[in-house]
């Protein structure tokens, strides 16, 4: 099945289609995105799903709540979302600068200069 939509959701533009990520909002050129409860404490998992959504762009931003805790759609986010959001990424190819943080309540074994807090 993922041979059959994957190759759909690229000839749409669809992002995030087929990586495990779904885009529930964003603004701009951020994106908000979900991840299903059996992937939120797999960081490989994560990492990957963005590798796949970020794929051919120079600049990617993307931020990340688990399915059904949070559907943020666009600006300004609610403290609530703040507070649960787990992952924040940024990828600037002009720049030639990266940053992926993680919500340290969610991800306790991640070295603190790798987290942020709400």
């Amino acid at each position: 099945m993922k041979k059959i939509i994957l190759p759909l959701c690229i000839a749409l533009g669809l992002s995030g289609c087929g990586s495990g990520l779904k885009r529930v909002g964003g603004q701009g050129q951020d994106g908000f995105y979900t991840v299903e409860s059996q992937h939120v404490k797999d960081k490989n998992y994560i990492l990957d799903a963005i590798n796949e959504v970020c794929k051919g762009q120079d600049y990617c931003s993307i931020a990340i709540w688990e399915a059904g805790k949070a559907k943020p759609i666009s600006y300004p986010l609610t403290r609530h979302e703040l507070e649960i959001q787990l992952v924040d990424y940024k990828k600037n190819l002009r720049t030639n600068k990266s940053r992926l943080l993680w919500n340290c309540k969610f991800y306790p074994d991640t070295p603190p200069d790798r987290c942020f807090t709400s």
